[in-house]
């Protein structure tokens, strides 16, 4: 919480990491750039170029959690929303509860991202690749499934492999055009 409120106004981290950054910026132009021009040479070996930031480098797992399903939600207008789904969402289930919980992710991105009911494109498992897949009959407003038997992934090397990815690829993006601009 600390490492992420230091780069969010209005909170005591981020005052403490406001002052950091403007000591920083005055070590910098107080010697590294006076050191830098007396011996033409950057001091530190950095490459050239570099200077202070305000941002950290935050890399926790708070901080992942927090690109990954907060601030991805900050509102837009989307007129589609394309969703990948990918083997960690059904190996423990087989895919029981894949119905249930997209619906349930996609009226919250729908909902949240905005726009006037933005389409809802997304791959659905076959029952080759999840042997007890449900379909997500709770989507509210536009969406459009896109049945896929082989993950979107293969092997390097897997020629066969990359093959079906493609033309999965190729058939899901032309779903979305002819569905966009019907």
């Amino acid at each position: 919480y600390e490492d992420l409120a230091a780069v969010l106004a209005g909170n005591p981290y981020y005052a403490a990491n406001a002052r950091r950054y403007v000591v920083a910026w005055k070590r910098y132009w107080g010697e590294y750039i006076p050191r830098m021009t007396a011996t033409k040479a950057v001091p530190d070996g950095a490459a050239w170029g570099s200077y202070p930031s305000l941002a950290s480098s935050v890399t926790t797992k708070a901080a992942q959690t927090y690109n990954v399903l907060v601030h991805s939600f900050t509102p837009g207008s989307f007129k589609g929303i394309i969703f990948l789904a990918s083997p960690q969402m059904v190996e423990k289930d087989q895919g029981a509860n894949y119905g249930e919980q997209l619906s349930a992710m996609a009226n919250c991105w729908k909902e949240r991202l905005g726009g006037e009911d933005p389409h809802f494109f997304y791959t659905i498992p076959n029952k080759k690749l999840a042997p007890k897949i449900t379909r997500p009959e709770g989507i509210k407003g536009r969406s459009t499934p896109y049945e896929i038997g082989h993950w979107l992934t293969a092997k390097r090397g897997d020629d066969e492999g990359t093959a079906v990815v493609n033309r999965q690829f190729m058939g899901l993006i032309d779903l979305v055009v002819e569905e966009a601009y019907d």
